[in-house]
């Protein structure tokens, strides 16, 4: 009797536990999700590098926009002062 009772508890024991199918399905999950979370960080780390290049081109674009009006100031300046003109009036 307690060899039958060892039988099933066995039975009972190895019935109970995962499968094969489901050990397979459950490390595939796990695989999976650390993929996922692989390419969520790259895809991050992607959007921060973009996000400072962007910056660094508007700051150049502003360099270029400051140099550009410190120049034709400076070509305003180097103009020669002009006199205002005297007019003849048309009025008699």
């Amino acid at each position: 009797m307690k060899f039958y009772c060892f039988i099933l508890h066995i039975f009972l024991l190895t019935a109970c536990l995962p499968t094969n199918e489901e050990k397979a399905r459950r490390e595939q999950f796990v695989l999976d999700s650390i993929t996922d979370v692989t390419e969520a960080q790259m895809l991050r780390k992607k959007n921060i590098q973009d996000s400072v290049k962007n910056v660094q081109l508007k700051q150049a674009a502003s360099a270029d926009s400051l140099k550009n009006a410190i120049r034709i100031q400076d070509s305003l300046n180097a103009l020669p002062k002009s006199k205002p003109r005297k007019t003849k009036s048309k009025r008699h």
